[in-house]
């Protein structure tokens, strides 16, 4: 190829497919001189007047001694980057064969050894050997190292899935309220996800939390995981027992804050036990029905550990007290009014009845008073003495006026407390030999053994002496 201008052959009649070529000035040093493609013949000469097309007469630079910026590959600076432009090298026979770019085959599957095309960013072209950029096997083989990724568009899977970080493939999202397609490769809005959680939610509330199961009417019932949230009657006119099982999964497993209503609906008395390992606080510690319909809540709060309780039913106020009266409950729920009277009466302590009216000559054991009248006092009967010793004991029931029969010898002791006794003793056909012992001080007549002798003993206890008298009455 020649490196001078004046060596290339005019072209009078230049065609549109030819390329316009400037080449630097002269004072420019031929190693680092350029061929500049301005434009092709068609955009930018096309209809202007023959006489500017005039030969160049200057020097070329080789294209082998083009400046080359990368091994394999030479800089050709283009005037406009971004213009439209053709290519052109020479083929077989040397000759230059240009073509434009629409001109060019589209490759629907490149293959190692085909080339990429690049257009530097400063009008430089350079080529690619397609098996060396990433992604050459098929598509980009990863977007790991890009952290901001972009769509221009919508992204379009081509009936593919995203791959989660499990087993689970999302090929589609949906939209629906109901979640009726139950999909389990589609994505859900949260819009959906929303409505769906708030009409379960609602149904459950409705639903669930107030089910009434079936009776249960033996005497021993136990409590199953269908009863949670749900109301459990008891209905059996004899007494029932509802146990409340320890944890086991699979058989019986209430969740932490589940509860059950338990409704005595029969006449018998329900109570609720707790099974093994299991503890039901209640207030009061009562988990007995007070009665029929009550109604108790039952409510899990830690494993194996409930509270309970009854409610106390509606007091039946029909026949309240009236001002001034008692009040008394006469059955579990209905209260009644009650006069002082009939309170008293109630309580044991009918006056007339129970204790004696009111009298304000009554003698206190704790006042002192002055007696204006005489009294009678009754005999306290010691039965029949025959062996040991008999010690009167007047305030422990018996009477300060005492009589007793001897029929077999004994001992006679003075009162243990300070006070005056009167005994009379009357020998039997058996009378023994009668003795004294403790007493400071005896006087009077001596004891006989004969059937039927009488004597009357008059003891005086002190603090600090007893005196004992005998007075023979025959």
């Amino acid at each position: 190829m020649s490196s001078k201008t004046t060596a290339l052959p005019e072209m009078l009649t230049p065609v549109d497919s030819d390329i316009i070529a400037v080449v630097d000035n002269l004072g420019v040093t031929p190693a680092s001189q350029k061929l500049t493609f301005v434009n092709s013949w068609t955009n930018y000469y096309k209809g202007k007047a023959d006489a500017l097309y005039q030969p160049l007469d200057a020097d070329l630079t080789a294209i082998a001694a083009l400046t080359t910026s990368a091994a394999g590959r030479s800089a050709l600076a283009i005037a406009d980057p971004n213009a439209d432009r053709l290519l052109g090298w020479d083929d077989s026979a040397g000759a230059v064969a240009p073509f434009a770019l629409a001109d060019l085959a589209t490759e629907a599957t490149p293959a190692a050894g085909d080339y990429v095309i690049i257009y530097g960013a400063e009008g430089d072209v350079r080529k690619a050997d397609w098996s060396t950029l990433p992604g050459s096997a098929g598509g980009i083989s990863n977007v790991v190292e890009d952290l901001t990724p972009q769509l221009g568009g919508q992204l379009d899977i081509n009936g593919k899935s995203i791959l989660w970080p499990s087993t689970v493939a999302i090929s589609n999202f949906l939209d629906e309220d109901t979640m009726s397609s139950n999909s389990a490769t589609a994505g859900a809005t949260q819009q959906s996800i929303k409505a769906y959680v708030d009409a379960e939610v609602g149904t459950a509330i409705a639903q669930d939390l107030f089910g009434v199961n079936a009776d249960r009417t033996t005497g021993a019932e136990t409590l199953a995981d269908t009863d949670l949230h749900s109301i459990v009657s008891m209905n059996s006119g004899s007494a029932q027992t509802l146990t409340v099982p320890a944890d086991n999964p699979g058989t019986y497993d209430y969740p932490i804050g589940g509860l059950t209503i338990i409704r005595q609906e029969g006449g018998g008395q329900t109570t609720i036990a707790a099974g093994a390992t299991v503890t039901i606080h209640s207030f009061g510690s009562s988990l007995a029905s007070p009665g029929q319909h009550a109604w108790a809540l039952l409510i899990k709060i830690a494993a194996n550990e409930y509270i309970c309780g009854w409610t106390a039913g509606t007091v039946n106020t029909a026949n309240s007290p009236a001002s001034g009266e008692f009040a008394r409950f006469t059955g579990a729920f209905t209260i009644e009014g009650r006069t002082a009277s009939e309170a008293r009466t109630d309580l044991g302590l009918a006056i007339g009845t129970d204790v004696a009216a009111y009298d304000v000559d009554a003698l206190f054991a704790d006042v002192g008073d002055t007696l204006t009248a005489g009294f009678l006092t009754d005999s306290y009967d010691a039965g029949t003495i025959s062996s040991g010793t008999y010690t009167p004991a007047p305030g422990t029931g018996q009477e300060n006026i005492q009589h007793y029969t001897n029929n077999g010898a004994h001992t006679l002791a003075p009162p243990a407390s300070p006070c005056s006794v009167v005994i009379q003793i009357t020998n039997g056909a058996s009378a023994g030999a009668v003795t004294t012992s403790g007493f400071t001080k005896v006087t009077g007549d001596a004891f006989t053994t004969t059937n039927g002798d009488d004597f009357i003993c008059s003891i005086i206890k002190t603090a600090s002496f007893s005196h004992l008298h005998v007075e023979a009455m025959q």
